[in-house]
């Protein structure tokens, strides 16, 4: 075996038989692919034809233009007219300057060619500076040279790289754009804040996005330099809202700004998934009232409920009825003494001046006069013929009630009351005192006007006039009303337990008092749901269905109807209800912010924000670096695409979620708060489009120009 070691340490074998001249043409062939030594002077030539191919890039534009028209235009048999790259090439290796023969030297070349490229726009600004024309031109061109040299940098070293590794004419104009991107955010990074790189890299880390979300929060607070301390405060109170309710961002934090920005998610501004999960979120906090309001209620009917309350007046008015009797037969056994009747017939002729025939009256009915006759007779009355006479007279009056002869129950009533104040007696005074007390509770009176009255009021064949279904409402249709039924009841039971009637059983009355006041209480919240639900329905992700509650229909009935609560409801109940009303409260601040005219534009806008920052503004449609370079937008698209889609889900939780938003809020820098504050910060992308789009337009010239 022959072995021949080379230059390079390379050892090339030959079969023993192989003779001596081809074993020698094959080294001339190996040393000639090896690069030449590094030296001064092949470092200074390949550095010349850096910059001349660099300088003349631009100018070699306009040749290339008129060429390729020219090419485009001949016959097929005409020789093709060159570059200007490929001429400019030539005519330096025809003078025998180097030529970059290695990756290593070609990348090399490529970033001083890019250098080089700067310096023909920085030029042409000079000129035009010089002469005073064109202003805004000339100060783009000669904008920061460290930002251009920088993107010159990075786009032929980019653009060089992906030649070697053969990715094809797009990738290589698209790795150098991005190349040139870098390399020129890299120099507003030096010079400026630093943030470009580190912003270009946050979107692709959970913690980057989460920075992102938070600064978008806080650029769309009415008050970013306190909205996390709102926050704090809206989730600490807690009895603003039902237990288990989730107030949205907005709400918890009192943001008025906030609360347009989730009115505009609702119509749509962050896209159908956004828009369904506020949906969701408002769905949960309406059936969180529902459930509330239910809870409160009885699931009865209200035919069930009147006839649960007739039935505990009906037990009222016996347990007082006992005791009134227990008084009056007291007054009865314990007293001998007789009064004069003529006060009585006194206010007997004034009752019944109304019958008389000379004043257009009928007469005194025979049944009264019969009762007016005997008081006469007697002349003077003790406690029994009193109580007897004055039993006489209530079935009159009952009787003239029933029938509506309302002068007749009148006439009776006057009588039986001038009997009753004729015995001067202490115990018979209380009994009387007792009896009234009876009246004003159960209102079994002549006039029956009031709601114990008119529900246990019965016809002359002893049925109730008034169905069950209307008792509820009876009892419940004021304050007075509500007081009235509770306070009859009360003293019912009471009543009973000291007149130790066996026929009135104390506990008996105790509980039907209290089935009484859960049917009260269950008619007035069943009222309540009425009045508060609307007639939509609406739905959530999952397909449940629901009534609406309007805030405004439940505000309306609690004013309407607060003092009734108060009598009906004990205070921990009470205190439901007023939960309940503060839960309302709480979400009339989103029901009562309206998607204006342009508040979806305003939410869009934000959106688009928070894209910008992802991509220092390659990701928004409207950038003109991105109308521009339609290739490297659709590839900054493909790189953060997923990151996009996971931040608006972030920001879309954020705002249904105020302990997730909270969270989001900590990983707000002092720094992002300041910005929102003064709606003000450094921005990479207007640096670049500044100060680094002259070098890096030169690097996608060069680049596509050096592409066969």
């Amino acid at each position: 075996m022959i072995q021949a070691k080379m230059p390079d340490g390379k050892i090339l074998q030959f079969p023993d038989d192989t003779a001596n001249d081809v074993v020698d043409q094959a080294a001339k062939e190996y040393i000639a692919t090896l690069p030449p030594p590094p030296s001064f002077g092949r470092g200074l030539g390949l550095g010349v034809r850096d910059a001349v191919q660099g300088v003349a890039s631009l100018p070699g534009l306009v040749y290339d233009a008129v060429g390729g028209a020219l090419n485009l235009g001949g016959p097929p048999s005409k020789p093709r007219i060159r570059t200007a790259r490929e001429n400019i090439d030539s005519i330096l290796t025809a003078v025998g300057v180097p030529k970059a023969a290695t990756e290593d030297e070609r990348l090399v070349s490529a970033a001083a060619e890019g250098v080089a490229s700067v310096i023909p726009g920085m030029g042409i600004g000079s000129l035009l500076q010089a002469a005073k024309s064109a202003p805004k031109l000339s100060q783009i061109l000669l904008a920061n040279p460290s930002t251009q040299i920088a993107a010159g940098v990075g786009g032929g070293t980019a653009g060089q790289f992906a030649a070697e590794q053969d990715v094809g004419a797009a990738g290589q104009i698209a790795s150098a754009l991005g190349g040139g991107l870098v390399g020129g955010g890299a120099a507003a990074v030096a010079r400026g804040s630093g943030r470009l790189v580190a912003s270009m890299m946050e979107p692709l880390s959970e913690a980057g996005r989460q920075r992102i979300v938070a600064s978008t929060l806080l650029n769309s607070s009415a008050t970013p330099e306190t909205l996390s301390a709102q926050l704090a405060a809206g989730l600490a109170n807690t009895e603003a809202r039902l237990p288990g309710a989730v107030p949205t961002l907005g709400t918890a934090a009192r943001d008025p700004s906030l609360l347009s920005v989730e009115s505009s998610v609702r119509a749509g501004a962050l896209g159908p998934v956004a828009q369904s999960a506020m949906s969701d979120a408002d769905f949960a906090r309406n059936a969180t009232r529902t459930r509330a309001i239910n809870a409160m209620g009885d699931n009865l009917t209200p035919e069930a409920r009147g006839a649960i309350i007739r039935q505990g007046l009906e037990g009222a008015e016996s347990g007082m009825g006992a005791r009134v009797g227990q008084m009056f037969r007291i007054a009865e056994d314990r007293n001998t003494s007789r009064n004069s009747v003529q006060p009585v017939i006194e206010e007997a002729r004034n009752a019944t001046r109304r019958f008389d025939p000379r004043q257009g009256g009928g007469g005194v009915p025979a049944e009264l006069q019969k009762v007016i006759d005997d008081i006469a007779q007697m002349g003077r009355v003790d406690v029994t013929q009193a109580q007897n006479l004055r039993s006489r007279l209530g079935e009159i009056a009952g009787a003239a009630s029933v029938s509506g002869n309302k002068s007749l129950a009148q006439a009776a009533g006057r009588i039986s009351t001038s009997l009753q104040n004729t015995i001067n007696d202490p115990r018979w005074m209380e009994a009387v005192a007792a009896r009234r007390t009876m009246g004003e509770n159960v209102g079994r009176d002549a006039t029956g006007t009031s709601a114990s009255a008119n529900i246990l009021r019965t016809d002359q064949f002893g049925a109730p006039m008034m169905a069950n279904v209307a008792v509820a409402g009876q009892a419940l249709k004021s304050p007075d009303a509500v007081r009235q039924v509770m306070r009859a009841s009360l003293q019912g039971i009471d009543d009973a337990r000291t007149a130790r009637n066996p026929d009135v059983n104390p506990e008996d009355l105790f509980n039907q008092h209290r089935a009484m006041t859960r049917a009260l209480r269950g008619e007035f919240v069943e009222n309540l749901m009425q009045q508060a639900q609307t007639t939509a329905y609406f739905t959530n992700s999952a397909g449940n269905i629901q009534r609406g509650l309007s805030i405004a229909n439940f505000n309306r009935f609690m004013l309407d109807n607060n003092r009734i609560a108060q009598e009906l409801f004990e205070p921990k109940q009470y205190q439901q209800l007023s939960r309940i009303a503060s839960d309302f409260a709480e979400g009339s601040m989103a029901a009562n912010t309206g998607a204006t005219r342009n508040s979806q534009s305003v939410q869009n806008l934000s959106v688009a924000n928070m894209l910008s920052r992802v991509g220092n503004g390659m990701l928004n449609p409207d950038n003109p670096t991105l109308r521009q370079f339609a290739s490297l937008g659709g590839l900054l698209k493909i790189v953060y695409g997923s990151p996009e889609v996971a931040m608006r889900d972030m920001l879309t939780r954020s705002m249904t979620d105020p302990e997730f938003a909270q969270m989001i809020l900590a990983r707000a820098t002092p720094e992002a708060v300041q910005r929102a504050v003064t709606r003000l910060g450094f921005n990479a992308v207007d640096e670049i489009k500044r100060a680094g789009t002259p070098g890096l337009a030169q690097q996608v010239i060069r680049t596509s120009t050096g592409l066969n």
